[in-house]
């Protein structure tokens, strides 16, 4: 078993409250469903010409309202949901690379205000169900905190459709991640995500109180790709419908159309049955083009488009689209207007009787008056995207459409899919007998249906007199009216269009900002959340100021000890850990050792190390010692350790490694930085927590995994140094706690937090060595933080709201942050309040052993 020691200084305690209000509002405001599909392709719905794919249910709400033809989303699943929510362009957010990977700890800005938030000032009740993919590396960012009531589904891209469990695309971590808001559902095991999705949907529709509107945001997991094993997921008695298909890959994904279908018939039902259908605006769409290739494929076709999910071509971002409501003066038609996704906010607010200056500076274009009264096309431009990182720009501009550059080298840069079988005939009559037509009171005929089913068809008829366009080397523009598949570059006699279009883009440089995207971190390995996937986001003990994620990852997944007690200074402390006796029965009781003493830990008591070396364990101290030095028998490694990397003294300087000692007023320097017995002066210069966190990631590395380890890192921080500058830190990580008014507390929060980011290192390298699953880490502080003015040493910590500080026998000076984490606990994560005294870890680590 590996033992891993990491002692901290103290932290700042604070308690976050939350205050929520609803405003009661007129009931006649529309119910508002938006079913937002997931990786759907073009040709993946039957009023866009398949037939292969059975979708009766969602091809009668759009034969019965409006398709929405020209409907443009984002390429990729964040950027467009951020958009839908936000009404602003990608640039505008910062989402406009990529997306939000399992492991990236970064989300949709907690600035902007979302379409839930904006209802809810209307007296809406706000719902989400499904997918979120907007963040969650702090709960701040996770769908009950931007608006929504409630919240059932997953925070993820994706998952397991019966497991429910998360792959991370880019990291080799997996996780549950199906939840009621903020608490995973372990019930939901065995279930198929779209049906599981579906009953919660009904079920809060039936409970819905119609005093209020209801907003329900309904994000499929459908029909995105699973994990990699098994990516194509349905029940076997719906694959069974469509054995006809010869493909294998073709059936599974057909039947995961059609439970996709067989939900959205469900929930009209369920709006008809409560009696709030004839008051509702039904909306559907999805949120890119079918993933073909590439990452997550899931074979989805966007016949005969361009391109798929993730590139700027049409296949890539026109997406299925349509509105249903009664409250539409023409229905039965096929729109060709333009549309962003990014329209759906001001386009669905006004629908609910607000008004758009509300809304402030968006991007997104209200429709809403010519769905209803069929006035003036809104729009007749739409960014597609800025890329500089991908590097590509896309831009529609009236019928025109400007590509530079594109996505992946161009290896999805392609017309995939194919016209489905004329040996499958379209079944109209199953949409007349459709679940969604038994609950409409408007009616359609077979000929009807045909006629809009043609009209949003698109063909694409390829001239033999065409430019070939390759956007990797110059810019294309394309007439989509004319040429909706983009096969013909008519940019060379069109150079006023590009210059008009470019000057655009240049407009649209000037208000980006930069991509939010950051590296992923393994502290979000679900390994440290009982397998689920989950961030925290402040100091386990309260404090709002300065973040201490790896740290706060590994106490909310184990056990934070609440009653822990150590003693007043530095050296009572680690003697009674190492000796496992009260400082009274060791001499150690006074204060701490002081550098110029001939003092040390009595040699007759066996420590720790001793202990465990005796059970075949391998020992390792990392940071500082404290408990005597002035004979080589007090050392540590005579004391049990094998390796010693730190400093005798209670603290020195974290660049110089320089200590001064004070002897009947005359002050003494020397240096106190020594590899085993052998000063290293080769490490001057370079700062103590990154020289620690490099020693203890070697041992680690270095360590035969065969064999037990017991380090004990020590660290210096969040320790004061020597008069005159008693802290240090780099000034890059002090300067990123700017917010931080004291320069001071300032400069602490920067050691703190690179303390912090050691802890994460050493618990990446025990997973990259295989280590981490049959380890006990344990996390304590030497004694309270020392304030000033009183501290002869102060370092501005905090002991909010307790009483004292270091040096004094009241609860700020003895009771310690302090938690235990392990993967072979049982009853976690929780909040320990039993007594506990830093001389229980040696028999407690000693029985563990």
């Amino acid at each position: 078993m590996t033992v891993l020691y990491l002692p901290l200084l103290a932290i700042k305690l604070s308690i976050p409250i939350l205050i929520s209000a609803q405003v009661p509002v007129p009931v006649q405001r529309p119910n508002i469903i938006f079913i937002l599909a997931d990786d759907l392709g073009w040709n993946d719905v039957g009023f866009h010409g398949t037939t292969e794919k059975l979708t009766p249910n969602i091809d009668a709400l759009a034969y019965s309202g409006v398709i929405l033809n020209s409907h443009y989303s984002e390429t990729l699943c964040t950027p467009s949901r951020g958009a839908l929510l936000t009404g602003k362009y990608p640039i505008h957010t910062g989402t406009q690379h990529n997306v939000i990977v399992e492991a990236s700890p970064w989300g949709l800005p907690l600035e902007e205000s979302l379409l839930p938030q904006h209802l809810n000032r209307l007296g809406y009740v706000s719902h989400a169900i499904g997918k979120w993919h907007l963040g969650f590396y702090r709960k701040e960012y996770t769908p009950t905190y931007r608006g929504f009531a409630s919240h059932y589904g997953f925070w993820n891209s994706h998952q397991d459709y019966y497991t429910h469990t998360v792959q991370a695309s880019f990291s080799p971590f997996e996780g549950m991640d199906m939840r009621w808001n903020m608490t995973i559902d372990w019930d939901s095991v065995g279930h198929y995500t779209t049906r599981l999705l579906t009953e919660k949907a009904i079920k809060l529709i039936a409970e819905h109180n119609k005093k209020n509107p209801l907003f329900l945001y309904f994000a499929h997991a459908a029909s995105h790709a699973g994990n990699y094993e098994h990516p194509l997921q349905a029940p076997e008695d719906t694959v069974k419908m469509f054995s006809h298909l010869k493909d294998e890959k073709a059936q599974v994904y057909a039947a995961m159309i059609w439970e996709l279908d067989q939900s959205a018939g469900k929930i009209v039902t369920a709006l008809k049955n409560k009696g709030m259908l004839n008051n509702t605006i039904i909306a559907f769409v999805s949120d890119n083009g079918g993933a073909t290739e590439g990452l997550h494929k899931n074979t989805g076709s966007n016949f005969p488009l361009k391109g798929e999910k993730a590139t700027p071509w049409e296949g890539g971002i026109r997406t299925s689209a349509l509105l249903w409501s009664p409250k539409l003066n023409k229905k039965h038609r096929v729109l060709n207007n333009l549309m962003h996704i990014s329209d759906w906010l001001p386009t669905l607010y006004t629908s609910a009787g607000g008004n758009l200056e509300d809304l402030g500076n968006i991007d997104g274009i209200n429709q809403w008056y010519y769905f209803v009264n069929d006035t003036a096309e809104p729009r007749n431009e739409i960014l597609q995207n800025i890329d500089d990182i991908h590097g590509y720009s896309a831009m529609r501009f009236n019928e025109y459409k400007y590509v530079n550059g594109t996505t992946f080298f161009g290896f999805l840069d392609y017309w995939g899919g194919k016209e489905d079988s004329n040996n499958l005939q379209y079944n109209t009559s199953a949409i007349l007998k459709s679940e969604v037509m038994q609950s409409l009171t408007n009616s359609l005929s077979e000929e009807l249906i045909i006629k809009l089913r043609n009209a949003a068809k698109l063909s694409c008829h390829k001239s033999k007199q065409r430019e070939i366009c390759d956007s990797k080397k110059s810019p294309c523009l394309f007439n989509i009216k004319e040429d909706p598949c983009e096969t013909n570059n008519i940019l060379t006699n069109n150079k006023k269009i590009v210059r008009e279009i470019e000057r655009k883009l240049v407009a649209f440089r000037r208000t980006m900002i930069p991509p939010r995207n950051k590296r992923t971190e393994s502290i979000a390995n679900p390994r440290f959340y009982n397998n689920t996937w989950g961030w925290n986001d402040v100091s386990f003990h309260g404090s709002d100021q300065i973040p201490t994620p790896n740290l706060d990852a590994l106490a909310y997944n184990g056990v934070i000890l609440n009653r822990h007690y150590v003693q007043p200074v530095c050296t009572p402390t680690r003697a009674a850990l190492l000796t496992g006796r009260y400082p009274i029965h060791t001499s150690m009781q006074g204060i701490p050792i002081l550098s110029a003493e001939p003092n040390g830990l009595p040699l007759d008591f066996k420590l720790l190390p001793e202990y465990l070396r005796d059970l075949g364990y391998r020992t390792h101290i990392v940071g500082k010692w404290h408990l005597g030095y002035f004979r080589e028998p007090y050392t540590p490694l005579r004391r049990g350790f094998e390796t010693f990397l730190g400093c005798y003294n209670g603290y020195t300087g974290f660049y110089d490694y320089i200590v001064e000692a004070q002897n009947d007023g005359v002050s003494y320097y020397g240096f106190d930085l020594r590899r085993n017995e052998t000063s290293a002066w080769d490490l001057v210069g370079k700062y103590a927590t990154d020289v620690f966190t490099t020693e203890a990631v070697r041992v680690i590395k270095s360590h035969p995994t065969n064999e037990p380890l017991f380090l004990y890192m020590a660290y210096t921080a969040v320790h004061a140094t020597n008069r005159g500058r008693f802290l240090e830190a780099p000034q890059a990580r002090v300067n990123s706690f700017k917010y931080i008014l004291d320069p001071n507390r300032r400069t602490f929060a920067g050691m703190l937090s690179k303390m912090d980011d050691s802890v994460g290192d050493i618990v990446d390298a025990l997973s990259e060595q295989g280590m981490l699953d049959n380890t006990i880490i344990l996390f304590l502080s030497d004694n309270g933080a020392p304030s000033p003015p009183q501290s002869v040493y102060p370092n501005w910590g905090s002991n909010f709201p307790l009483r004292g500080a270091k040096e004094t026998l009241w609860e700020g000076g003895v009771r310690s942050p302090s938690f235990i984490w392990s993967s072979q606990l049982q009853a976690h994560p929780r909040v320990s309040n039993q007594l506990f005294h830093v001389t229980d870890w040696l028999p407690t680590l000693y029985i563990a052993a």
